[in-house]
């Protein structure tokens, strides 16, 4: 008993190596936020960690955009995945709420006006006035959503960036048909719509500004992806937490409170820069106590005038981003590793991005040293998201073109066994004449 328990303890002294270890040891400094909650967080969880707030930051700094060496312009978009066992600490992602907290307090006003409004559409209402219906800017969309909902809530945003936190993956989407393509055209802001006769249905064209953090099992996060070659996968922000079987539990160190006020002035900064107009703080506690829809609309304020989004330059980190892919794909052509190659584009996009996120909680840096750490940081992103996405998905994605290629191959072969099969002095009389073999029919008897 005594050799089994110091077993035991020996086992949780040297627990197993991360691996996330080697890109932790390169990690560099860290912005305000991210910087706090990595140094609580336990080892396995601080990759994973800085993925969720990257999500959650991005949706309150939806105001700024910025151009990528393409041309083209990127915002703080972001679809984080959780990946890991039953009971392996998931539910860390409620943590961070309070980043969100601004936000919901505009939503409870503008769910109320909404309740008052529901109540005056009732037929058994008496009071028939003021039933406009409200144009809502809200930012929170659920899991089990519609369609409709999405692009209604996406128009009525005027760009601003949807939030869905999902901690089922399987329930995410699940009325909803061709799931992946919205993600996907979400993940570059591109428009889509619907054109139904139908009155009571969204009609028209809307650009999709849509943050997604999702969380469940290995089991179901491979069958929610289980196409590795339609473009998801490499979109993704994916970091499971490794080594969780038997692990001990680990405690978050706690954030000082002084530490939270500098954080709530950080998203207040954030909020301003987002709205025109600033949350009606004293109306929280009562905007239930009005009775009609005139007497809420003059005292509620609940109509928020979104601002134009603001173009950042981080054109510094366009060379040291082309650097890095061409060093990435001479090492995935010598390898013979497709996954690497393909994976490696847009992890540089989302390194990007997330170099604009740090560039707003430093508060747009103009010196070479507040440049210099928001570009150490978006490279070293681009390199977990790389590393995270070609350890998931990687296998599979080439076992799925190798697949493909030999499906190819044989169809090539077979069709070069019918050719030889014709008559060679008949196919070169009319290849010299200028004329068209004949047709071969691929399901001949003779031919097999």
């Amino acid at each position: 008993e005594e050799n089994g328990a110091d077993n035991d303890e020996d086992e949780d002294e040297n627990p197993l190596e991360s691996p996330w270890a080697p890109l932790l040891a390169v990690m560099p400094e860290l912005p305000p936020i991210i910087k706090e909650w990595v140094n609580a967080a336990p080892t396995e969880l601080k990759i994973p960690t800085i993925a969720v707030l990257l999500e959650m930051l991005g949706t309150l700094t939806s105001y700024v955009e910025a151009d990528y060496f393409d041309g083209f312009p990127h915002t703080t978009e972001f679809m984080s995945v959780i990946s890991a066992p039953p009971a392996a600490g998931k539910s860390f992602i409620k943590r961070f709420d309070y980043l969100h907290s601004i936000i919901q307090n505009r939503e409870s006003l503008i769910e109320a006006r909404e309740r008052l409004y529901d109540s005056f559409m009732n037929p058994k209402s008496d009071n028939r006035d003021g039933k406009e219906k409200p144009q809502l800017c809200k930012r929170f969309l659920e899991p089990k959503f519609s369609e409709v909902q999405l692009f209604t809530q996406a128009f009525e945003n005027h760009g601003l960036h949807l939030h869905t936190a999902c901690t089922e993956i399987d329930t995410f989407g699940r009325n909803v048909r061709g799931i992946s393509d919205l993600l996907r055209i979400a993940w570059d802001n591109d428009k889509t719509g619907q054109q139904f006769r139908s009155t009571n249905t969204f009609k028209g064209r809307v650009a999709l500004y849509w943050n997604v953090l999702l969380t469940g099992t290995p089991e179901r996060i491979r069958a929610f992806f289980n196409n590795v070659q339609d473009g998801l996968i490499t979109r993704i922000t994916m970091t499971p937490i490794y080594n969780s079987d038997f692990a001990p539990y680990y405690p978050w160190r706690k954030i000082p409170q002084k530490t939270l006020e500098r954080h709530f002035a950080i998203i207040n900064r954030f909020d301003e820069l987002t709205y025109m107009d600033p949350l009606d703080e004293p109306s929280l506690a009562n905007c239930d106590k009005y009775k009609n829809l005139q007497e809420f609309d003059k005292n509620v304020q609940w109509r928020y005038r979104v601002r134009p989004r603001i173009k950042r330059d981080l054109s510094y980190t366009w060379m040291p981003l082309r650097k890095w892919l061409e060093q990435v794909r001479k090492e995935s052509r010598k390898a013979a590793d497709d996954a690497m190659y393909v994976f490696s584009k847009r992890s540089a996009n989302k390194g990007f991005r997330a170099a604009l996120v740090a560039n707003e909680l430093w508060a747009d840096p103009q010196g070479e040293a507040g440049k210099r750490k928001v570009l150490d940081f978006g490279m070293w992103w681009a390199q977990v998201e790389h590393f995270g996405t070609n350890k998931e998905f990687g296998p599979a994605y080439n076992e799925a073109k190798r697949k493909a290629a030999d499906a190819e191959f044989k169809q090539k072969a077979h069709f070069g066994v019918l050719f030889e099969m014709l008559p060679k002095r008949s196919i070169w009389k009319r290849l010299s004449r200028g004329r068209t073999l004949p047709a071969v029919s691929t399901t001949s008897p003779t031919c097999g």
